[in-house]
């Protein structure tokens, strides 16, 4: 039994000592077995799988690489380097390194015959090849780069620790691409006569590579900011929700805080050193010169997700800064300019090591380019001063260039209140505000044009042949009488033609007009008339966009047969739509529209289209703000109705323009909008007579005759622009009106 029991243990003994060697002899084996596979990925994971699941056989000569560099506006691109290592390739004539560049789209898709291309090229040096699962595996993390990689690279590294099983981790390298975007100086603004409108101001941004935070001292962090832990937390939840994020990398800089003063920034950056991670960023502001123009300006802010997906350049990523509104908004492309990239490598530490391929693909930014407006901005602060608590719009044009002199919407806003991280609150209070003070009248307010649209009516007649200069006389007893018919009138003298007619704004000579076509046998029926009636109407710029360089232009409505046939069944004629012969009815027009006829009548016969900017520096206008636009009616028709504007201004319903302008040879017309509440106050005008310099129009909501404020205003206005101020007598008037106020209750307006 003792001898059992020794030869027992004996064999114990020299098993375990067997055990051990095979051990030792396993280790070197093992390490030289391990090979690296460096791979592009964004994580910190590890996990095992056996090794038949990565390779069939045991291979010790390769040495693979797959690199994914990804820059802006542009797909990613991998390539796979494979070096070979030694005789054991069996290929002889296969190269000793292969690169072949795969599609990788930044939305996650790869180009379908990705694992068809791997196994083509692995094959060329081993004909043992890899299994399926292989290429699965590679296919896989591809995907995976491609919707969380957006700059930057990782390594994925399998290694082989035994005989039956591979380690694969992720770990972060050196030579990480590096993309910091240099800024481009946005383009300044100025207006016609070279005063500075527009410039920019530097800020600062606070951005933060997630990866290199550690050891954050939240509190510490945000009390430097003079922010709380939930704004901190919301901050960080908003930066990863890739929704609102699409561009979200935990290797790449994120926009944490913007538009931080000298003051703030300077705070911050004394503990910087305590927050790794966090770096200040500067950037550039816009500043105004003044206080006005909002509307027409416009103002600029973060682009948000929806508009980075619009963005088919892929221009913008989260941080940047683009036009919201008005000319910052319409000419955005030629403001931005084009950003600078330089590419850099840096290590795991974040140093930097240098430009990457000695910066051959860096490029310097292109500042913006700057604009110079047509607005002439002292006519913009008095038309903004007479509307001073008043609700409407002011605009003017140069008649013969289509220049819009000023663009005057009330109530109008502080364009100091779109800067800095205020922006978002004040703009909410603005969007909340009943009277709407964002809303830009001038292209966006639709209102019947009143006693304005005569002057078209009076056109399309004589170009008809529905009336002429002197005949018919239509008489007016108080208005326009037909049955049970009635559209009341103003006392003046009757019968009368068409030029005393337009000087005294008769109602009744209008409808008779409107009448007598919509019932002329040659045209057929109501809606053949109506028909060539509209033709002639859109002719002159209504019914739809002009075409304003500006965003959110209104068409306005010039009603046409179908609209009438819809709504009347088929059963209508002149005296069913009487209405619209003196601007009312379905009639809807923009105060452009309107002050856009008073300069075709200015030029008898054709206007350009109307736009904000005069010059682009080093570029020109589009050709649609150069090329005149003609109307169907006859230059020699025009004459007439300047005649009777003319009139209106020397004894009609606009002679307060030759007490307040009378060296100016003004001709004008006025409107009274009817409305549910009060009357609106309308007037169209122009300055001189000859060879017109401006044309106006003047809208203010519930002002009440034409005469009360449209008139004076237009008057002011003229006087403005043409003698550059005004005279003592006419700047007691401009205060007067200024100093008045409309009550318009509570409504929403």
């Amino acid at each position: 039994k003792i001898k059992i029991v020794m030869k027992g243990r004996l064999f114990n003994c020299l098993t375990a000592l067997f055990l051990a060697v095979l051990l030792l002899c396993a280790w070197p084996l093992g390490k030289y077995m391990a090979r690296v596979f460096n791979y592009e990925k964004t994580c910190g994971e590890r996990f095992f799988a056996p090794l038949e699941n990565i390779f069939t056989t045991n291979i010790d000569l390769y040495d693979c690489r797959i690199q994914v560099a990804h820059f802006p506006s542009t797909n990613m691109e991998i390539n796979l380097f494979i070096e070979t290592k030694g005789k054991a390739v069996i290929v002889p004539d296969s190269p000793s390194k292969i690169s072949i560049p795969i599609e990788l789209k930044s939305d996650g898709t790869v180009t379908a015959n990705f694992k068809e291309t791997l196994k083509q090229v692995l094959s060329e040096i081993d004909t043992s090849g890899f299994s399926e699962q292989f290429y699965n595996i590679a296919f896989e993390k591809c995907i995976s780069i491609a919707e969380e990689m957006q700059e930057g690279s990782v390594t994925l590294q399998v290694e082989l620790k035994e005989a039956n099983c591979a380690e694969l981790s992720v770990t972060w390298e050196s030579n990480e691409v590096y993309l910091p975007g240099d800024g481009e100086a946005r383009g300044a603004i100025y207006a016609r006569t070279g005063k500075l409108l527009v410039f920019n101001q530097p800020a600062y941004d606070i951005t933060i590579v997630p990866k290199e935070i550690e050891n954050l001292d939240t509190l510490d962090l945000c009390q430097s900011l003079n922010i709380t832990r939930a704004q901190f937390l919301k901050i960080m939840s908003d930066m990863k929700d890739r929704r609102r994020n699409p561009g979200y990398s935990r290797y790449t800089n994120q926009l944490f805080m913007s538009q931080l003063s000298a003051e703030e920034c300077g705070v911050f950056q004394e503990k910087l050193f305590k927050f790794r991670g966090f770096y200040i960023q500067r950037r550039t502001i816009r500043q105004y010169s003044y206080n006005a123009a909002a509307h027409a300006l416009g103002d600029i802010g973060e682009v948000s997700a929806k508009e980075m997906e619009a963005d088919e350049e892929g221009y913008y990523i989260r941080g940047d800064y683009v036009g919201k509104l008005g000319v910052e908004k319409s000419y955005e492309k030629y403001l931005r300019g084009e950003k600078g990239i330089e590419i850099l490598l840096r290590d795991a530490h974040g140093r930097i090591q240098g430009h990457y391929m000695d910066g051959e693909y860096d490029r310097p930014s292109v500042p913006g380019k700057n604009l110079t407006l047509s607005l002439d901005i002292d006519l913009q602060m008095l038309g903004e001063r007479l509307l001073k608590n008043k609700i409407g719009s002011i605009v003017a044009i140069e008649p013969e260039t289509g220049e819009i002199l000023c663009l005057v919407s009330s109530p109008n806003y502080d364009p100091h209140l779109m800067i800095g991280r205020q922006r978002g609150k004040n703009h909410l209070a603005l969007q909340r505000d009943m009277t709407k003070p964002l809303l830009n009248r001038a292209l966006m307010g639709v209102y019947p044009p009143g006693s304005t649209f005569k002057t078209a009516q009076g056109l399309t007649f004589l170009q008809e042949g529905i009336i002429t200069e002197q005949s018919p006389a239509f008489p007016c007893s108080h208005g326009f009488h037909y049955g049970r018919l009635t559209v009341g009138c103003h006392a003046h003298g009757s019968p009368l033609p068409l030029i005393p007619a337009i000087a005294t704004s008769c109602n009744s000579y209008f409808c008779w007009g409107l009448f007598r076509m919509f019932g002329d046998r040659k045209y057929g029926s109501p809606q053949n008339a109506i028909t060539v009636w509209k033709d002639h109407m859109v002719s002159q710029g209504f019914g739809y966009k002009l075409g304003v360089d500006l965003p959110g232009e209104k068409r306005g409505l010039i009603p046409n047969a179908q609209f009438y046939d819809k709504a009347y069944r088929g059963h209508w004629n002149g005296l069913t739509v009487i209405s619209i012969s003196i601007g009312q009815g379905e009639i809807l027009s923009t105060p452009l529209q309107i002050a856009n006829l008073g300069a075709t009548i200015a030029n008898r016969g054709y206007f350009v289209t109307p736009h904000i900017v005069k010059e682009i520096q080093d570029n020109q206008l589009d050709s649609i703000y150069r090329v005149p636009r003609y109307t169907t009616i006859e230059k020699r028709h025009y004459e007439s109705v300047v005649e009777g504007m003319r009139g209106a201004a020397t004894g009609g319903t606009c002679r307060m323009l030759s007490v307040m302008v009378p060296d100016l040879e003004a001709c004008g017309k006025t409107g009274t909008a009817q409305n549910r509440g009060h009357d609106h106050s309308v007037f169209m005008g122009f300055a001189p007579m000859n060879k017109p310099k401006i044309a106006i129009a003047v809208y203010v909501e519930n002002g009440g005759w034409g005469a009360t404020y449209g008139v004076p205003f237009g008057a002011l206005m003229m006087e403005q622009y043409l003698k550059g101020k005004l005279s003592p007598e006419n700047e007691l008037r401009a205060e007067e009106f200024s100093n008045r106020v409309i009550l318009y209750g509570n409504e929403e307006r």
